[in-house]
């Protein structure tokens, strides 16, 4: 069963801890998606068309991990179990896509979880607006890696990482060039916007990650550093890395 159903602004698509065995793409409008903790909500991300939600309790059955609520007039596509699986069969494609949201946003919780919640804090995550971050490269090898001199960042979260011909599902917004022995990690790092001020998290990396000399990593007793206004140097790698790149808030 597939079907479209509409949602008023403000409308709750679904909510935190119901049961509910049906998952639902956007084909317009937007919703945002929420925890609550300790009585205080934790937006965690805001979702357009062509996002999925409740895909885990379609998958697994366990109930609603969060509410969505409609942001303005939505309509969403129903999706039930049987639809999803002969997708699977019929149209590998657009599953691989809508599993590649899921890995994504699991990938991007355990990170904000692990940079900022350690300390038990709540706090308001979403998505930025306004003008779009520039990263630019700031050596020849970064260049290289990146296939141009710069990019525009118009979303967040943004994840960066190592371009691999053996990966399925591409989790990246950004995949760069690497070659032996691998400065970038396959998930590097990942830039996000929390409590209205832009982040960089090191995402697990081999060999960590540098922000304005300062670096952050697993090894490292950061894991996350602030972006002010202005231009950041951002080396991916170790101290002799080449990786060398420019930031800028604005």
């Amino acid at each position: 069963m597939s079907n479209f159903i509409a949602f008023r602004k403000g409308e709750v698509i679904m909510e935190e801890g119901s049961e509910g065995s049906l998952a639902y793409i956007i084909t317009s409008g937007s919703a945002e998606v929420y925890k609550t903790a300790r009585g205080k909500k934790i937006v965690l991300e805001t979702l357009g068309p062509g996002n999925i939600v409740g895909e885990i309790s379609l998958i697994t059955g366990e109930p609603r991990r969060a509410t969505v609520i409609a942001l303005e007039d939505t309509i969403v596509t129903a999706l039930d179990r049987e639809t999803f699986e002969s997708a699977i069969l019929q149209d590998p494609d657009t599953i691989i896509q809508l599993l590649k949201q899921v890995f994504r946003r699991l990938s991007y919780l355990d990170h904000m979880i692990t940079a900022f919640y350690e300390k038990d804090e709540t706090a308001d995550v979403r998505a930025a607006a306004g003008k779009p971050l520039q990263f630019r490269a700031a050596t020849k090898e970064a260049e290289r890696a990146l296939g141009k001199k710069s990019i525009q960042i118009t979303k967040t979260p943004f994840f960066i990482g190592r371009a691999s011909t053996e990966q399925v599902v591409e989790t990246r917004d950004l995949s760069l060039m690497d070659r032996e022995p691998y400065e970038i990690s396959r998930n590097h790092c990942v830039i996000t916007f929390f409590r209205d001020e832009y982040y960089l998290l090191d995402a697990g990396s081999t060999v960590g990650t540098a922000v304005d000399n300062v670096r952050i990593g697993r090894k490292e007793t950061k894991r996350n550093l602030p972006l002010k206004a202005g231009i950041h140097r951002v080396v991916l790698g170790g101290p002799k890395s080449q990786y060398i790149f420019e930031l800028e808030i604005p």
